[in-house]
């Protein structure tokens, strides 16, 4: 089975640190729709089952573009009948007939971008919407859908595990299935870089943080399955294993990435360019994709480690025929005996302490893999 990644670029205002190709240039919604149904009518037939709206900001568009956007991915591709399907929205761009209208349109699953409940905090992020407009939306989300995820942001500008607590107490008086807690990173060449120039928060604060979150939301019934996402029993994120397990997805839109055939594609950043090359029918799937490479065992590597099952060395061997070399296994020792891995037979997990550190640690193991 094989996902579908629909990227909507367009934002009211681009929140500060944001690092997703995006843009706020509404009058270009139209013409991009148009050419979102070329690019999906010049795939073959395919088996669907997990399709996901992100962005950008989709709860701009209006229900009727979303209901003829998921018909011309009906039409295309055999959707499965219990297909997963999500849209990302943001509270200030949600109604209640808004969001009634996207679940008519067959959306059965809302992924809410509220990040944070504290206003001056969502205010040095970027973030247009406030406290009000946030809790309204979980309303409007939760007398319409029953499988709602949330989005929220941990160790922002001026934040402790006070502030924390109180967005995660207020969100958990709603009815939310899954929720996905990220650490706020400084990503080069953003408004956020420019404005923290340098640390704004301790890590030994921003481990506390973590940790606690993890121990909050389990006594709430949700079970960890990756570094920053939390869900109740049933309800893990279809469309988002594709990624961690490497199976294969298509990506569809202006900045949209694929996996393909064991082949890795991108489309360009750049709406203009998007249009250029889909406002006319090219009958080519493949057209203005850019070729990443094969799909190795550094993505399976990687991707895995980011999750609670951990990495299977026997699956790394029987699908990319890679055997971990000695260089690998040393540090796998030594990281055990730090408390940041666990190795049990043939599976390695990241413990709690090592999610924390994993971008150092799998650089780490890489580079070790290469001497």
């Amino acid at each position: 089975m094989t996902g579908i990644y629909v990227h909507i670029p367009f934002c009211r205002q681009r929140c500060h640190y944001c690092d997703f190709y995006s843009q706020t240039d509404s009058s270009l919604i139209e013409p991009y729709m148009t050419a979102l149904f070329n690019q999906i009518s010049a795939f073959e037939p395919i088996d669907v089952d997990t399709i996901y709206f992100g962005g950008g900001t989709p709860s701009l568009l209006d229900s009727k573009q979303l209901a003829l956007l998921i018909g011309a991915l009906n039409n295309r591709f055999r959707v499965k009948s219990d297909a997963e399907i999500t849209l990302e929205a943001n509270p200030e761009s949600t109604t209640l007939a808004k969001l009634a209208d996207y679940r008519l349109a067959g959306v059965n699953r809302l992924s809410l971008g509220i990040q944070s409940l504290n206003d001056l905090t969502l205010g040095n992020i970027g973030r247009i919407h406030d406290r009000r407009v946030a809790i309204r939306a979980l309303e409007y989300a939760t007398a319409i859908y029953d499988n709602i995820s949330v989005d929220v942001m941990l160790a922002l500008p001026g934040e402790n595990t006070d502030d924390v607590d109180r967005t995660l107490e207020s969100i958990l008086e709603y009815d939310i299935e899954h929720i996905s807690a990220y650490i706020l990173k400084r990503e080069p060449h953003t408004y956020f870089a420019e404005l923290y120039r340098e640390e704004y928060i301790d890590d030994d604060i921003i481990a506390d943080i973590y940790m606690h979150v993890v121990d909050v939301l389990a006594a709430n019934g949700f079970s960890q399955y990756e570094i920053s996402n939390f869900a109740r029993s049933g309800y893990r994120s279809r469309h988002n294993l594709k990624y961690w397990n490497c199976e294969e997805y298509i990506g569809i839109g202006a900045g949209a990435y694929s996996a393909i055939a064991c082949e890795r594609y991108h489309i360009e950043g750049d709406t203009r360019k998007y249009l250029k090359d889909f406002m006319r029918l090219s009958g080519d799937s493949k057209h203005a994709m850019v070729s990443d490479g094969p799909v190795d065992w550094t993505d399976y590597f990687i991707l895995r480690l980011r999750t609670t099952e951990g990495l299977s060395l026997n699956k790394l061997k029987q699908m990319f025929d890679f055997t971990v070399p000695e260089n690998m296994k040393r540090l796998f020792t030594i990281y055990e005996e730090q408390g940041y891995i666990n190795v049990y037979d043939n599976d390695v997990h990241l413990t709690r302490k090592g999610f924390l550190v994993s971008n150092e640690i799998l650089s780490e193991l890489l580079l070790a893999a290469e001497l």
